[in-house]
């Protein structure tokens, strides 16, 4: 029992010491959580979750998904489908020569690979970065595929066009013809005013049939995108005006041109915020992995009279789950974060219930919506659910 004991205090001993050396690593949370450090030559090691754009007017532009756009920097995450760029590392290649070599718009392949660089721990445009890349491994094991071609089908309401039902009711809705599919909107409309949630100029604007009353808004493809579904990801915020008020989405998917929805989550929490950062919209991922012709619904789901922003939507091709695949999927059910758990939506709801190593019941979580996160101190659990059970350290 005492060495027991002496192997978990080493291990939670562990997380505050600087790696120095490729052999000891530092996970993305640690190197995160030692941002101030000023650590130089630190091997990091995680999977290539994205790249960085910019930082304007408080707000962090980057890419989780396809299309990239080929800058000097990846994002590095403690899983390979993770989504929230708090979470994230920004990595940042000196130099042409490692741009070309790595840019993920030339180099898709190295997109969720799990990949080790050493650098030094320096902020990238005010966010936790590693900079000054002298070295990196990619992890033997590691299939160079190419996942972005399984990312045909994006929605960013720029670049297609909105003809309005009406000329004197907005939220009569209209008809998006977009690149990839048309969508047709009720109780709603194109949002591009400066009061609008959005990534570039426009989005989606969700509310009620006669604005404030009348039937919740909802948009819907009106087109089938082939080759099935895998992940569908989206930012969604509320309506500037409405920050103040809790709001809530369903997402449905359909395999019979619409005849029939199938639900991905019927009460998804909407971020809240301000309109010009990052904090007025969340991004949302959801593995779904169905074959056939498939079309998309969101529909307003709560009762307030809060406008809803949707904008980026992302959805991937339906992909066969290898073993590896599956492994994967597994830890996409829960993060361990600085205070603790965090329990991850699914396309099912489930429970989970923590552990600490004497084995009695600490916490038990149902989780059908948004995620979860559960406080804890320091220590060694086990997290049990219908995707398994694992080991976890919160530091």
């Amino acid at each position: 029992m005492k060495h027991f004991l002496f192997l978990c205090a080493l291990v939670l001993c562990s997380f505050s010491v600087v790696a120095q050396s490729e052999s000891t690593p530092l996970s993305v949370s640690q190197a995160i959580a030692q941002q101030n450090s000023g650590a130089t030559a630190v091997w990091v090691r995680g999977y290539v979750v994205g790249e960085m754009h910019n930082y304007s007017n408080s707000k962090y532009f980057y890419a989780v998904a396809p299309p990239f756009q080929g800058t000097a920097t990846f994002l590095l995450a403690d899983t390979p489908y993770e989504h929230d760029f708090k979470r994230c590392l920004v990595v940042q290649f000196p130099g042409s020569a490692l741009v070309d070599n790595f840019n993920l718009e030339e180099n898709p392949e190295y997109w969720q690979k799990e990949m080790a660089f050493c650098g030094n721990l320096q902020s990238y445009m005010s966010a936790s970065g590693l900079k000054s890349i002298s070295d990196y491994r990619l992890y033997s094991g590691e299939t160079l595929e190419d996942e972005t071609l399984l990312w045909n089908f994006y929605e960013d309401a720029e670049d297609g066009s909105y003809i309005a039902s009406s000329s004197s009711s907005i939220f009569a809705g209209g008809t998006y013809a977009g690149v990839d599919a048309t969508w047709s909107i009720v109780g709603g409309t194109y949002g591009n005013s400066s009061t609008d949630n959005k990534w570039e100029s426009a989005s989606f604007r969700l509310r009620y049939t006669e604005g404030a009353s009348g039937e919740k808004g909802a948009m819907f493809m009106t087109t089938d995108k082939q080759n099935g579904v895998g992940y569908v990801r989206f930012w969604a915020g509320n309506y500037k005006d409405d920050s103040a008020l809790n709001s809530a989405l369903a997402i449905y998917y359909s395999l019979d041109g619409g005849r029939q929805w199938i639900a991905i989550d019927e009460n998804m929490s909407v971020k809240r915020g301000n309109t010009n950062t990052n904090n007025g919209m969340a991004e949302y991922a959801y593995l779904v992995n169905v074959e056939g012709n498939v079309r998309l619904k969101f529909v307003k789901a709560d009762n307030t009279s809060a406008g809803i922003n949707i904008d980026n939507i992302h959805i991937s091709d339906y992909k066969a789950p290898t073993s590896i695949d599956r492994v994967e999927y597994k830890t996409t059910w829960y993060q361990t974060i600085k205070v603790g758990i965090c329990f991850l939506p699914t396309t099912h709801s489930y429970e989970a219930i923590v552990y600490p190593i004497t084995g009695a019941v600490m916490h038990r979580v149902v989780l059908s919506g948004a995620e979860q996160t559960v406080t804890m101190p320091r220590g060694i659990y086990v997290v049990k659910s219908t995707f398994g059970a694992e080991k976890v350290v919160v530091y």
